[in-house]
């Protein structure tokens, strides 16, 4: 029931979402989704933003290392059709304001991305991308070590990328994160608990929110807090088939076998959770 889970996160939890803002595909999401609703996705204002994404592995022993290159078309597209619209005549002048636009740099990004395993099943993720349209790298690093029955969980981004429940993109200049929580169960009792801290004024992605004064979350200004969750589940079927006894001959060992794309598929059934 993974739903469920993400619902209870988005309430008291920031949580990291799917997101086309970052090449690295993620935003975390502000405590507080009302009754655990998540934006699917939020599109930019702009829609000459599409792109396309070249990626790389470079397997650099010991430290494996991927490299993201973007680009976005619609955007040089929809800015030399407008050039072209203003111009009152075709000349030379005309193509070299159409070239300019190929090497301007708000058209492309480019990220970097490395993980460095550690003793005992321990990991460090760093990552590193740059937006041409934006000054700064946005920098990440994520340290993961699995205990008995916990996973333990230090994330710290310059600056960090979170999503309101309306909609709304905010960066923090600097956040960092202190996170354990309890392996998920089938059923039972899970937990989890953890530090946060944010540094400096968080501001909106957005150029028309900030132009509008918008007010940011509470939960993203200065300072340090500590948070902790406790959640209960249980698990009761309403209607499943019993398991029927496999009868195979070795005649049918060479009998192809069709599994089903979701696992789940394999055994319908009515649950409540």
């Amino acid at each position: 029931m993974a739903n469920l889970s993400s619902a209870i996160d988005s309430v008291f939890w920031d949580q990291n979402l799917s997101s086309p803002q970052t090449l690295e595909g993620t935003a975390r999401s502000v405590p507080g989704f009302p009754l655990g609703i998540i934006p699917a996705f939020a599109p930019s204002s702009d829609k000459r933003l599409g792109s396309f994404s070249l990626n790389s592995l470079c397997l650099v022993l010991p430290l494996p290392t991927g490299l993201v290159g973007q680009f976005k078309p619609k955007k040089l597209f929809a800015d030399i059709k407008a050039n072209i619209n203003k111009a009152e005549e075709w000349d030379l002048q005309l193509f070299k304001d159409t070239t300019k636009h190929i090497v301007d740099k708000s058209l492309y990004s480019i990220g970097l991305w490395t993980q460095i395993a550690l003793v005992s099943s321990s990991s460090l993720l760093l990552s590193a991308e740059r937006h041409g349209d934006k000054d700064g790298l946005r920098k990440k690093l994520i340290f993961v070590h699995p205990l008995e029955k916990h996973d333990l969980t230090v994330e710290a981004a310059w600056p960090d990328l979170f999503l309101d429940h309306k909609g709304r993109f905010w960066d923090v200049p600097e956040s960092l994160n202190f996170d354990v929580s309890s392996l998920a169960p089938e059923s039972g009792l899970h937990y989890r608990f953890g530090v946060h801290k944010n540094k400096g004024n968080p501001h909106p992605v957005n150029a028309a929110d900030e132009s509008y004064g918008v007010d940011a979350p509470a939960s993203l200004m200065p300072g340090l807090c500590a948070k902790a969750v406790v959640s209960y589940k249980a698990k009761r079927n309403l209607w499943r088939p019993k398991e029927e006894e496999d009868n195979k001959t070795e005649e049918d060992d060479d009998t192809p076998v069709f599994l089903s794309y979701d696992i789940r598929l394999k055994e319908p059934h009515a649950a409540v959770t």
